[in-house]
């Protein structure tokens, strides 16, 4: 299947945490799902700013959180690491 028409058709349409898990259902019936460990902005959120989301066409978007999840990175594992999870020291000269 091609990604970009996956990404293209397929939007979330609802949400749920559940088990220490995201769950996104999409217009096409398909539940996917991610351990909120991956994401730790999300996961150390407070229930309140959990709740206050927006469904766009190609991602889940949490204003109060100032960050969200890409549909296609989802569907297909590839998303990048956090910079600051990710730092790396300058080489030294």
């Amino acid at each position: 299947m091609n990604t970009r028409i996956a990404k293209q058709n397929s939007h979330p349409v609802s949400l749920r945490f559940e088990d220490n898990r995201i769950w996104i259902t999409l217009n096409d019936a398909r539940v996917i799902g991610a351990p909120l460990d991956w994401f730790p902005w999300l996961a150390n959120a407070a229930p309140e700013k959990k709740s206050h989301y927006e469904l766009h066409p190609l991602s889940v978007y949490w204003p109060d959180l100032d960050d969200g999840l890409d549909i296609e990175a989802l569907l297909t594992g590839n998303w990048t690491t956090p910079m600051a999870e990710n730092k790396m020291e300058p080489e030294s000269r």
